[in-house]
């Protein structure tokens, strides 16, 4: 799993640089250009093999000028797959998934950005699942860089079940020619954005 600690330093200060680029990017997206992007990921998404076979999304909550989850959220409800989401504990920084039945059962939590209740045992991914994540940078590799907290790598790394499918969405100006990787870092089985599937 990954250290909680410092990263080493020229791996760090790399990532650091390719996360604000990410971030730049994506929020120089203006409003036609994102929701025409967001529409089409959705649309991806909801005709991928992998989504038609899962039976529940671990999937994050959007926030900010992240690719939209709100859309796929529905959708899935309204396919009867289960829907879990994650919640970040303020005290150790842990995130675990819960399961809802509706958005209305999310409310605002760590950093501003809305959560489960966390009410009942975590759901954690096996057979069948699809786990959607965010992130600021990806390469065509699929190399991955989140927020820096590590929430995603510790998560997966307790995932070993087979036939669990990890998936990150973004935009296609987020794509970068190449990204640093350490050995805990755990790239996306898919790279989905408005373009297609890598």
């Amino acid at each position: 799993m990954r250290s909680r600690g410092i990263e080493p330093e020229p791996i760090a200060k790399g990532k650091k640089e390719y996360r604000k680029e990410g971030l730049r990017r994506r929020a120089g997206l203006d409003g036609v250009t994102r929701r025409a992007a967001e529409a089409k990921i959705l649309h991806i998404v909801l005709h991928s093999p992998f989504y038609r076979k899962a039976d529940t999304l671990f999937l994050y909550v959007s926030y900010g000028d992240e690719v939209d989850t709100h859309r796929l959220m529905e959708a899935a409800l309204k396919d009867g797959k289960r829907v879990c989401c994650p919640k970040v504990a303020n005290d150790d920084r842990s995130m675990a998934f819960y399961r809802i039945d509706s958005l209305e059962e999310l409310a605002e939590g760590f950093h501003g950005i809305w959560e489960p209740a966390g009410k009942g045992q975590p759901c954690l991914p096996a057979k069948d699942s699809l786990v959607i994540m965010p992130g600021c940078a990806f390469d065509r590799d699929r190399r991955r860089i989140g927020y820096g907290g590590g929430f995603y790598d510790r998560f997966l790394a307790g995932c070993e079940e087979e036939g669990v499918v990890k998936a990150a969405v973004c935009f296609s100006c987020q794509i970068l020619p190449y990204l640093p990787e350490e050995e805990t870092d755990i790239r996306p089985d898919w790279l989905i954005t408005e373009e297609g599937i890598w």
